[in-house]
């Protein structure tokens, strides 16, 4: 075998172009908030060009299993300005910059954790007007999950719609005695799992329910479901309404739903996590779209999305 190798003298002009360099300055890692605006500033150098010549975009994607497959675009411009929809977890958010005449794409990647509405905090336990509830006040001296000082009253009567409330003002579910008097008598009421025992509440010495209820919304009633949509409520994503109560009681807020119209209504335990669903569907972008709806009815607004 004979091997030959030689040079050739190229003596061809060519005129070279550098091209642009451009650089992404932004932090690494960036907190939001479930169903609150997430506003970044980019700091992008683009070495004196134009700003015309560039694109920008923006793509936020679940670090779970296959997330990288269901990313989504959420801007277009330099700055983002964006509502989360996504619930609590951790996401990553790529900004590319892409030369309109070279198609050269820079990239800056940042880690993003979504967090819910209720964090890292004090919780005060307060009463009013006889009613038993806690506020939770959040901070950036207390967190480096928070930005603004920020206090949400009433938690625990937003974690269930105001109809399971009323029933339970009507029934003696609570956790320790509660003294009762009756035709002039008193009497010691225990918990149990015995036949449900109706409370007067003006002659109850202590609050049993911590739901204030506010009707002066009328409560918007949903198109019925098709019969078609009702073969098959077990989709992937969930809004949920609901959760943290007892198996029975979820039972009896999903026939209420129903009655209201919400056909898909279903109580769900999920490795022993009892929650309320209120629709399912078979992919996010749809169920993210619904519970923004969902959520401008004020007996709602705490809904969530949950994807099993």
């Amino acid at each position: 075998m004979i091997n030959l190798a030689a040079c050739y003298d190229d003596t061809g002009n060519y005129d070279y172009t550098d091209l642009p360099d451009v650089d992404i300055k932004m932090q690494d890692t960036v907190y939001a908030t479930q169903f609150k605006t997430l506003e970044l500033t980019a700091d992008v150098d683009l070495n004196d060009a134009p700003e015309s010549d560039y694109e920008f975009n923006w793509r936020i994607w679940s670090n779970e299993i296959g997330g990288v497959w269901e990313q989504k675009e959420i801007g277009n411009s330099r700055n983002l300005t964006y509502e989360v929809a996504e619930i609590p977890g951790s996401y990553t958010l790529v900004l590319t910059v892409t030369n309109k005449k070279t198609e050269v794409k820079t990239h800056k990647q940042i880690y993003l954790a979504v967090q819910g509405s209720i964090t890292e905090g004090w919780m005060v336990l307060q009463e009013k007007e006889g009613k038993t509830d806690f506020d939770l006040i959040m901070s950036p001296y207390f967190s480096n999950r928070v930005e603004n000082t920020d206090i949400q009253k009433n938690n625990y009567a937003q974690l269930l719609p105001g109809e399971l409330f009323e029933q339970i003002e009507k029934q003696s579910v609570v956790v320790t005695p509660v003294s009762v008097k009756s035709r002039g008598t008193q009497q010691q009421v225990q918990k149990t799992s015995a036949p449900k025992i109706t409370v007067d509440k003006a002659k109850t010495s202590r609050p049993i329910a911590v739901k204030e209820v506010k009707v002066n919304k009328q409560e918007t009633v949903p198109a019925p479901v098709s019969a078609k949509s009702q073969a098959n409520f077990n989709h992937p994503f969930h809004i949920i309404v609901a959760g943290g109560i007892s198996m029975k009681d979820a039972e009896a807020m999903a026939n209420q739903l129903k009655e209201k119209g919400f056909a898909e209504a279903k109580a769900l335990n999920t490795a022993g996590k009892v929650r309320v669903s209120i629709r399912s569907f078979d992919n996010r972008e749809e169920a993210t779209k619904q519970l923004l709806e969902l959520r401008k009815n004020e007996t709602y607004k705490n809904a969530w999305l949950l994807a099993k």
